[in-house]
Parts: C-alpha cells; sequence; structure tokens
C-alpha cells in the first residue's frame, strides 16, 4: 500500500479536465502531459525547461478572431487618443518663456519660425476637418494658405500675423481640441479607406496626425535652440 502510494506521488495526469464554462457552449479544457524539454532559439541559445496545460485550440482561436474583430471595429482614433493628447501637449511647451519678438523670427532664411511651424500644423488640422467633416463650420485666423507646406512657405516672405505668444499658443489648444471633437463624429473605423489623405485607412490617418505633431514638435524646439534659447528638457 505504502509504495504503491509513493508511486502516486509527482504522476503527471494524463485525463483531461474539465475547465471554467465559457458561455455559448465554450468550455476550456486542459489536458496534461508528461513533461518535455523546449529549445528555444534565442540570441544566447538558451534552453527553457517547463510544464505546460495544452490549451483548447479551438477555443483560443475564436478569441484571437473576437479580439482582432473588436479591434478592427473601433473608431479609427480611438487607439490614438491619448498620444493626441499628449504630442499636443509637448508642443505647448515649446511657448515656455518665449519671447514675442522670436515668434515670428527664423534663426536661417531655409527654416522657418516658431509661429510660421504652429500655423503650418494648425492649416493641417482644420484642413482635415474640413475635408472628413466638412458639415462643420471650423476655421482659424492661423489656418494661413502661405503655411500649408514648408517648401510653399520658406520660399515666401517670412510671416508675421499680428498675433503674439500667448494667442497662438491658446489658438494651437483651441484649435486641436476641436479638430479632435469634430474627428470623433466622422463614422469611420480603424480599416474604413481613405480616399484622399496621408495614408490608406483612417487608422493610418490617425497615426500620421499623432506623427505629424510630434515631428514639428521637435523642429520647433530646434528653432528655439538654434537661435540660443534655454528650454525645458528638450
Amino acid at each position: 500500500g505504502c509504495a504503491a502510494r509513493r508511486r502516486q506521488v509527482g504522476r503527471t495526469p494524463t485525463r483531461g479536465v474539465r475547465g471554467p464554462n465559457l458561455g455559448s457552449g465554450l468550455r476550456a479544457e486542459r489536458r496534461w502531459s508528461r513533461p518535455e524539454r523546449l529549445r528555444i532559439q534565442y540570441p544566447r541559445n538558451l534552453e527553457l525547461h517547463q510544464v505546460a496545460p495544452r490549451l483548447n485550440l479551438e477555443c483560443l482561436r475564436k478569441c484571437v478572431q473576437f479580439m482582432t474583430w473588436h479591434t478592427r471595429s473601433m473608431h479609427f482614433l480611438a487607439l490614438q487618443d491619448s498620444a493626441w493628447d499628449s504630442a499636443f501637449w509637448e508642443f505647448s511647451l515649446v511657448f515656455e518663456d518665449l519671447a514675442n519678438e522670436d515668434l515670428w523670427t527664423r534663426p536661417h532664411p531655409r527654416l522657418l519660425s516658431v509661429g510660421e511651424i504652429t500655423a503650418l500644423v494648425i492649416h493641417a488640422l482644420v484642413r482635415y476637418v474640413q475635408m472628413y467633416r466638412p458639415e462643420t463650420e471650423f476655421d482659424s485666423p492661423l489656418a494661413l494658405h502661405e503655411a500649408r507646406y514648408y517648401l510653399h512657405t520658406v520660399e515666401s516672405d517670412p510671416l508675421h500675423p499680428p498675433l503674439g505668444v500667448t494667442e497662438v499658443a491658446a489658438e494651437l489648444d483651441r484649435v486641436q481640441r476641436e479638430a479632435k471633437l469634430a474627428l470623433r463624429q466622422v463614422s469611420a473605423e480603424l480599416d474604413t479607406p481613405l480616399s484622399e489623405g496621408p495614408g490608406e485607412t483612417f487608422g493610418q490617418f490617425a497615426d500620421y496626425m499623432v506623427f505629424h505633431a510630434a515631428y514639428h514638435t521637435g523642429q520647433a524646439f530646434s528653432v528655439r535652440h538654434l537661435m540660443g534659447h534655454v528650454t525645458n528638457d528638450n
């Protein structure tokens, strides 16, 4: 009896074990097997020894399908919602301790001023809202046609609208908030095709808008550094 009981200790169960009911007739099933030695090809050829249950692959496949469908059916801004806020918050730091006389000053003939870069970003936001949400009345005094693209702006005389740092910073914040709100009203998902604009789908368009703000944030900080300004940790 004792010897038989000792032989049972440490044995790995091989019979099926019924798992929790997952609803809709699905029930997870675990089936244990003897320990197997798994070799994983890793940069240093590490070896992993583990005992793992065999999951019900059909249940797992259905879960993956559901999560893929759920993600793709999201609104196109859903995955970039927080990143949008972070990008424009970072841009707002560009205006810290910036003098009005430096706002529209180009540090080099081939570079734009901080004000012109801001006008470029505002022009893009207004343009895309007007394109994808035309029923929304949306405009800005800084959505200047002359600021639509670097190559067009740099070849022209420097822009100098009668606005100071406080007004420009407030206008960018207003435009980005209202633009985001308007774009949320567009009935489009991540994979919805895009007829015109950056990217082939609305999801790619959302990715681009966050990248666009982040890219010009770094550009604006570089302009300030070339002017000899001491900025925050950017």
